[in-house]
Parts: C-alpha cells; sequence; structure tokens
C-alpha cells in the first residue's frame, strides 16, 4: 500500500500555526481515518456536499479496510485493493484529508492540537478512534518476536517476519485468532493457536459447532489447544518459547497476541469526557460535551462496546443523521460475525450460548455430519435472538436480515428448519426481488436493497458499477450473487420445458371444465347396449382398477413435491420433475373421468370430488404462471408464483384424509 500525503482543498484547511489565530470558519472533524470514519465522511457529505469536513488519520497508509488484512497477509490481495475511497474533491471541495495525530482536544476553544503544533477548530468533532489489540499482563510480553495483528503495520511487520519464522504460537481463539491462523497456516511454518475459553469461539458459537470447526483447523496441520492460557513468554531478548497454565512449555520463536482489543479512550478522557470500557455516548452518540460524538470501536452505549465494523457503519448513519439535524436516535446494534476459516463458512449473530429459559423461547438445532454442516437459531416470541452455522447456508443473507431487521418467524418455519435446515421453500430466500426496500443486502457496508434499486434506475448495469456505487460487495464479496440479479443482467428466464408445462396446464383446465359442465352419464337400459365407456365407470371391477389407479398416481404427485421441499439433489434437476409432475396431472384427472362417470357424487363423495378438481385447476393456474413468467415484469414474478403455487398446495392438504374416509366408506358399506 502506498504511502500517502495530505489530500487537502485550499478552501476546506482551517489550520493555524502554534502561534496564529485560530480560523472563524470551524469545519466537522473527523479523527479516524479507518472503515466507520470513512463511511462517516461519505454519509454526511451526500448530505451536504458543500459541507466543511477535515478527515484525520494517523498510519501512514492511505485509508483501508482493515477487515482484509488477513487476505493481505496470505497473499490474497493486493495492499492497494483494499484501500477506501475518499470524497472526490471535484464533487466535495471543502473536504481534506491529513494525515497526522490529534494529541489534545481543547474543549473550551473547540480546538483540536496535532503532534506537528498546529492547532484546527472545530464546529464538531466526531472520534472514530478505534481499538487496539490487548497485550495480556504477562512475563515478557515486550521482548522481541511478539506482534500483535490489527492494523496494516502489524501486517507489514508479521510478513517481513515470517521469512525467518519457523514456529509461530496465536493466542486467542476468536476471530483475529482464526484469521491470524488461516493466514499463517499456509506459509509453511508450524503454527499452534490456545484458547483459554473451552471451545474455539467460544463466546460466538455452539459448542457442537465449535468442535467441528476444531477438526478442520486441525486438519490444515495447525496444532489447537483449548482451556490453557499462558503464564509466561521466555527468552532472555528474543521469543524461545511460552510456559502454560499447566505448567507446560511450548518451544516457538514468534508469538501473535490475539486475545481482544482495547478501546481508545486517552484523548477522551484527557478532554474531560466521560469513559468507561469505551467513550460514552447518549442516544444521538454525543460524548458529555454535545459537540463531541463518538462512533464505532472506542465508544460505548448502555454500557455496551461494539468491536466490530457493522455497528460503527451503523452508528456513522446516526452522527450524520444528527448533525444534519434529523431527529435519528441509536438504539443499539445487533453483533454478528463471519468469517471463512478452512474453506468453511462461519457466522455466528446473536443470543447461542448460555440462554436462560424464558417462555416463547426456542433453540432449533440441525446438522448435517456427511457434509460437516451445523445449524442453530434462537427463536423468541416469533423473533430471531440468535443463530451461529458452520458450512455453507445459502439463506444466510436472509436469516442475517431478518435477526436486524427482527422480522417474524411463523411456528411452520420453526417446523420446517428443524426438518431441513432451512427457513424458507426452496428459492424464496435467495430471489433479492421479493425482499423489502429496507433489508440490508451487503452487510459489511450496510447497503439495503432500496439503495441498490435507486442506483439500478440511475444506469447502474454491472455488479461492478453497483459496487462503484454503493460499495455493497466490496468487502467479503459473499453478497456478488445477490447484486447480479440486480444488474440489468439481461437473460432468457424461461424455464425448462415451458412449452410442454402450458399445454399440460391447458389441457388440465379444460378437461376440469369438462367435468363439471358435461351432463352426467346414464347407465343403459338394456345390457346389449353397454358402451365401453359405461363398461369401466359402472363395473364395479373396472371401478375399483381406475380408483386404486388413480389413487396411486395421486400419491405419487403428492411424493414428486418433496423434491422441491426437501431439496433432494439426489433425484436430479427439478425442473424435469415438474414436468413429470404436470402431466402426471392431467393422466390424473383423466383417469377420474372414467372412475366416475361425469358424476360429481353427494356428502363426502363430492366434497372429494370439489378437492381434487381444485387442486388440478389450482395447480394448472400454477403451471401457467410458470410457464408464462418470462412475459410478466420481473417485480411480479416471483410474488405471482409462489401464490398460485401456496393456493395449489393448501388444497391438496385435505385429500389424503377425505381419500382415506372415501375408501373406507366403500368398503365399509
Amino acid at each position: 500500500m502506498n504511502l500517502v500525503s495530505e489530500h487537502t482543498a485550499t478552501d476546506a484547511i482551517i489550520r493555524t500555526a502554534p502561534d496564529a489565530d485560530v480560523c472563524v470558519t470551524r469545519p466537522i472533524i473527523v479523527v479516524g481515518s479507518g472503515p466507520v470514519g470513512a463511511r462517516f465522511v461519505h454519509d454526511l457529505l451526500n448530505r451536504q456536499p458543500g459541507a466543511h469536513v477535515i478527515l484525520i488519520g494517523n498510519e501512514p497508509y492511505s485509508p483501508y479496510n482493515r477487515i482484509q488484512l488477513a487476505a493481505v497477509l496470505m497473499g490474497d490481495v493486493d495492499e492497494s485493493n483494499i484501500s477506501l475511497t475518499l470524497p472526490d474533491n471535484s464533487q466535495h471541495p471543502n473536504f481534506s484529508y491529513r494525515v497526522n495525530t490529534v494529541t489534545a482536544i481543547n474543549r473550551s476553544e473547540k480546538t483540536v492540537c496535532l503532534s506537528d503544533g498546529c492547532k484546527i477548530s472545530y464546529a464538531q468533532l466526531v472520534l472514530s478512534v478505534g481499538a487496539r489489540a490487548h497485550l495480556p499482563d504477562i512475563p515478557g510480553v515486550d521482548m522481541k518476536g511478539i506482534y500483535t495483528f490489527r492494523n496494516m503495520k502489524d501486517t507489514v511487520h508479521l510478513s517481513a517476519r515470517l521469512a525467518a519464522a519457523r514456529r509461530i504460537l496465536i493466542v486467542g481463539g476468536g476471530l483475529l485468532g482464526l484469521e491470524a491462523a488461516r493466514a499463517l497456516s499456509q506459509l509453511n511454518t508450524h503454527v499452534t493457536l490456545i484458547q483459554q475459553g473451552p471451545t474455539l469461539m467460544n463466546r460466538q458459537l455452539h459448542p457442537e459447532a465449535a468442535v467441528c470447526l476444531q477438526r478442520k483447523i486441525e486438519a490444515l496441520g495447525i496444532i489447537v489447544k483449548t482451556e490453557v492460557g499462558v503464564r509466561a513468554i521466555n527468552g532472555d531478548d528474543c521469543v524461545s518459547g511460552v510456559t502454560l497454565r499447566d505448567g507446560s512449555v511450548l518451544e516457538c520463536d514468534t508469538v501473535v497476541l490475539c486475545a481482544g482489543i482495547t478501546p481508545n479512550v486517552e484523548l477522551a478522557r484527557s478532554a474531560g469526557l466521560a469513559v468507561g470500557r469505551g467513550i460514552v455516548v447518549n442516544e444521538s452518540l454525543q460524548t458529555a460535551d454535545p459537540d463531541i460524538f463518538a462512533l464505532g470501536e472506542c465508544c460505548e452505549f448502555d454500557g455496551t462496546t461494539y468491536g466490530l465494523v457493522a455497528p460503527g457503519l451503523e452508528q456513522a448513519a446516526v452522527v450524520s443523521g444528527v448533525i444534519c439535524g434529523d431527529e435519528t436516535r441509536y438504539r443499539g446494534s445487533l453483533a454478528a460475525t463471519r468469517l471463512k476459516v478452512v474453506d468453511a463458512f462461519v457466522s455466528s449473530m446473536g443470543q447461542i450460548n448460555e440462554l436462560r429459559p424464558k417462555p416463547q423461547q426456542y433453540e432449533l438445532t440441525w446438522a448435517s455430519p456427511k457434509n460437516e454442516q451445523y445449524r442453530k437459531i434462537v427463536v423468541h416470541k416469533g423473533r430471531i435472538i440468535g443463530a451461529c452455522c458452520l458450512g455453507e447456508w445459502s439463506e444466510h443473507s436472509r436469516i442475517l436480515e431478518s435477526f436486524r431487521r427482527q422480522r417474524q418467524v411463523f411456528f411452520w418455519q420453526r417446523w420446517w428448519f428443524s426438518l431441513s435446515g432451512k427457513l424458507w421453500f426452496s428459492g424464496q430466500s435467495d430471489n433479492l426481488i421479493s425482499w423489502p426496500d429496507n433489508a440490508v443486502v451487503c452487510q459489511c457496508q450496510s447497503v439495503d436493497k432500496g439503495t441498490l434499486i435507486k442506483a439500478v434506475g440511475q444506469g447502474c448495469a454491472s455488479i461492478v458499477e453497483l459496487q462503484s456505487a454503493t460499495g455493497a460487495g466490496t468487502v467479503c464479496g459473499s453478497c456478488k450473487p445477490m447484486l447480479a440479479q440486480l444488474a440489468g443482467n439481461k437473460t432468457d428466464t424461461r424455464e425448462t420445458g415451458t412449452h410442454f408445462l402450458l399445454l399440460m396446464s391447458i389441457l388440465a383446465v379444460l378437461v376440469a371444465v369438462l367435468i363439471m359442465t358435461v351432463p352426467e352419464a346414464q347407465k343403459a337400459v338394456s345390457v346389449q347396449s353397454v358402451s365401453w365407456f359405461e363398461g369401466i365407470w359402472a363395473d364395479k371391477f373396472a371401478k375399483q382398477v381406475t380408483g386404486f389407479t388413480l389413487m396411486g398416481l395421486t400419491t405419487f404427485g403428492l411424493m414428486l413435491s418433496f423434491r422441491k421441499r426437501l431439496d433432494w439433489q439426489w433425484m436430479g434437476q427439478f425442473s424435469y420433475w415438474r414436468l413429470l409432475h404436470s402431466g402426471l396431472g392431467l393422466v390424473c384427472i383423466s383417469t377420474l373421468i372414467l372412475h366416475t362417470g361425469f358424476h360429481l357424487g353427494a356428502n363426502l363423495n363430492q366434497a372429494l370430488m370439489i378437492n381434487f378438481l381444485s387442486i388440478v385447476v389450482l395447480g394448472a393456474v400454477a403451471g401457467l404462471s410458470i410457464a408464462l413468467s418470462h412475459r410478466l415484469q420481473p417485480c411480479r414474478v416471483q410474488s405471482v408464483r409462489r401464490f398460485w403455487s401456496f393456493a395449489h398446495i393448501l388444497v391438496a392438504w385435505p385429500l389424503p384424509i377425505l381419500l382415506g374416509l372415501h375408501v373406507l366408506s366403500v368398503y365399509y358399506f
């Protein structure tokens, strides 16, 4: 990553030399150029393009996204590819960026002092100073060979150390520790990871999922030790090993400390602002001084600090709204983490472990040992309050969106999750068009569907253009498949076998109308004039044959739906089974004519006939909606198809009961 010089606009620099007077024009100063500080600047300038804003960062690198530091360490991503985009001075001439360190805040004068002796006045001050790696209080922690993994400087130092490192010890089995282990294990070094807790990511993952994760980590050759901590770091001048709390000694020449973070509160404390674990803020994210705000990892709201980027991005939107005069209030954030370890997707959100029993609280789990997949959701009063998974989960984005927005989860969804590991039927969770506009699509950058739709309306016609306009998909990239749905890619949306499905659906409707309108067949007066048709529907043996044939075909047709509902991939492509299902429907209703002779029956038989015809007609309409979906507006396709498919399934539920009662009544009487 290139070292940067000051990025300024001449009419935006409001600063003085030590002996000069402070300029009367007071800008908004943002201290901290990480993802949260940069997002705040963009949000504010989007609202007020002409605002005077100074962004101050204390690292000699262009602002970057530290979420991708592990990828940089592995060499998967170049340093230049994780740079954050700063506002364009041609559009925002009063914006400036400076590389410096704020050493003090003078609240009475409303100025900040810089390490180079300059003094800058402010109208509002936004502290986004982040956090630093926590250094445990153990002997030897300050000797050579001890590293942290928190920023670009740490990454550069670790990269330089790897040429000489042979045995690396990683302290901490949380998110940072796993990212470091994943990065360092690919560089032909002996890596050991120790975790003081009982399992890896013990605060985020259920123990069963954590055990599966540990097996995957160990499969890479990484040694994992849990329920053990470091008592001391051994060595004279350089690290030679560590002594664990159980008395054992591990040899190593490099120690990477990933044992949590400590919010940077020193600047705020020296200015007389209230601090706890972080800088204490109210619902407007104001500190004890109403003109000073704090956001991101350094702030503490309602006794809670957040060590993740997503809550900071939410806070950035709140502060920009407050400064612009909106009645915006911060209510806290729902924390969620996700990463990819050993090619295994790991995610956790909300409350998972050590839950206290509550009324209307359900803990639901699903596991596939064969595929090494584990999923758990916790539902309280119909809302998801926690979830975790190990392994790919196609519904993850929708689960996370429902968790953050606290959307309703119904009892049949809980039942379906227990059976299939999914909350929605196939296709419902992946279809972005059906999501509400305020649903968050890109969790890393907090970009909702409405913002993406607006960008598409303004001419964005590719994933790259959507990324450039909104920032979505520029961090982890997991939302790119959803961006593709909105990117304007013109593809043929016709289903396989459209013409056959259309034909079967039309014929099924015509036959159903025929049954309801053609007069009932009458028995012949003389046996000599019995037609072949009467010989089938009126003959007891033939009637049994057609009846059991019809029941068998109906049962087989109902079983075909399991291919989609249970996502049985071994049954082959679903579209072909759907064509078979439609053809089977036409055969069934034709057999029904042979069985009944156009008689609609009475009482129970009439109810069965009405139910059967309703299933066929609604199924045919569902087939028509699928076959003609390419002619519908894209925003209506899924809603139309889902409505008629659901109606078809709904009316099918009474059929087994009615059919059973019909068979019982025939043979009993």
